[in-house]
Order: C-alpha cells, then structure tokens, then sequence
C-alpha cells in the first residue's frame, strides 16, 4: 500500500506518545506460578506486559523515546525482571504509530499490520484485523463494477474504526492520575486527545455513560469496555438516580457474585496446574 500504490500514512504519535518496546523471553521453572491475565505495570514513561506461559514469559517493556532514553529502559526492565534476567539479550522494537490513509485501494486491500499498528495494549491489532476480514468476507466484490462503492465504504468504516481504538487507547493515559513524570502529564494536555474522547469524556461528567452514547456499528470497542476502564480508574462520572428497590437489588447481586467468586477461589485448581492435566489428558469434548 505505501511504496507501491503510494498510499499516505496518518501519524498519530501526538495523541499516543508510546513509540519504542523493549522485548524479551525469559524462561521460567517447571513450578514457577502461572498467573491466568497478562500482568500490565505502568511506569514513568508507558508500561510493561508480561504474558506468563508453561515454560517462558513473554515480556515487553513499552516507552517514549522523548521521555526515556534507551538506556534508562534497559535499566528498568533489568530492574523489573530482578534475578530472572539472568544473560537475556532484550531485542528493540520501534513503533511507527498510525494507520494508512486508505485501506482498500483499487483491487488491493489491506489487513492486519499492513493497515497500520497501535501499541499492544487490549490486543488491538487482532480486534481490528478480524473487524476488518469479516467485514470485507460480507461484501466481496463479485465483479469490478462494485470496487468503487464497496472501497469507499470500507475505507469509510475501517477509517472510524481506527480512530475509536485510537480513542479507547488514548483513554488508559489521558484519565491516569499519574503526575509524577513529563509522560503522564504530556497525556493529559487536551491537545493529544481527540474531539471525540473529549465529549465523551465532559458527557460522562455530567451523566452515567449509557450504550447510546456509542453511535455505530462499526464500534470496536463499547460501553463494557469504557466502563472497565473508567471505573478501574476510578474516573468519576455522574451517578444515576435509582430507586432504593433497584439499588437494593443490585447490591444483592454482587453480594452474590463476591460468594460465588469466594467459592470458585477455594474449589478451582490453580492456572499451572490446569494446564498440565489438559496437557496429560486433553479438554473434554461437547
């Protein structure tokens, strides 16, 4: 897309600050832990995943260049691993930020990291490559009379859809009540943060977000998934006014659900060693 049909890239690297990861395999021991979620720990310049599987963990250390030197990078990642870093060699990954201007051109379409790339943060680029496939296998062009209207519609739709996961990105920094360093509060500026996020964001100061306030289909990203974030960061929005019954109700359930949780923490085995009797004697079949 870009160097044959010279098709522009949209740079978007004033709104997501996050440009350079430093990435490594470190090998665990047979009966090291097994957390069952990707670890996720903010630091002074972006964030660290960490994926724990049977015999290694997959951890990335993700940074602003402008506000982190390599050097001070690989320091806080040696710090991070600790004893577990043992002679591991860290590979660095820069980050183009952005997508292309067009993602179906002429008789080419674009999918998957061809279309453009966003930090690894809520495994976007799998969400949007399988947004987009599906919504091209719904309207495949049956003969080249239909190229230029279903172009122009999925360059329509894939375009809103990129700018939203920008938006739901962008949410996780610019609400952050970090101020201890220039990243955090560069995130802040309402300069980096679209029109969008923006009335969002004032819309829910003044009201309980709602799924009406998500307008198209073409979402990837919907109220579940703000409020996840919203609430996990304690970003206050405008409580409804609910009816004693129906707060009573509520409370009941997650009373519930807390004794549920309690009764499944206590009986289910721990993620490791699941995994070993799936591995010794397979998933039941349905």
């Amino acid at each position: 897309m870009s160097k044959a049909l010279k098709i522009p890239f949209v740079d978007v690297s004033e709104s997501l600050l996050i440009n350079s990861a430093l990435v490594v395999q470190v090998p665990t021991k047979a009966d090291d832990a097994i957390p069952p979620y990707t670890l996720a720990t903010a630091h002074q310049a972006g964030w660290i995943w960490d994926i724990a599987l049977t015999n290694r963990r997959g951890v990335g250390f993700v940074y602003s260049d402008n506000h982190m030197t390599d050097e001070q990078a690989h320091e806080k990642l040696d710090r991070y691993l600790g004893d577990s870093k043992q002679d591991l060699t860290y590979r660095k990954i820069p980050m183009r930020v952005g997508y292309r201007k067009k993602f179906w051109h002429k008789n080419c379409v674009a999918l998957g990291l061809a279309q453009g790339f966003l930090e690894p943060l809520e495994a976007t680029s799998i969400l949007l490559t399988d947004f987009s496939a599906k919504f091209l296998t719904l309207r495949f062009p049956s003969s080249t009379t239909q190229l230029e209207q279903l172009e122009e519609r999925f360059n329509h739709a894939m375009g809103y859809a990129w700018e939203r996961v920008i938006d739901f990105i962008k949410l996780h920094y610019c609400i952050s009540d970090r101020t201890d360093s220039a990243f955090w509060i560069a995130n802040k500026n309402q300069d980096t943060i679209s029109t969008s996020l923006k009335e969002k964001l004032n819309l829910w100061k003044e009201f309980t977000p709602v799924r009406d306030d998500f307008f198209s289909q073409f979402e990837v990203f919907y109220l579940e998934n703000f409020l996840f974030v919203l609430y996990g960061m304690n970003y206050n929005t405008k409580a409804s006014n609910s009816p004693d019954k129906e707060q009573a109700h509520c409370l009941a359930r997650l009373k519930q659900r807390a004794e549920i949780d309690h009764y499944l923490i206590n009986k289910l085995p721990d993620h490791r060693a699941l995994l070993n009797k799936i591995k010794q004697y397979g998933l039941q079949s349905i």
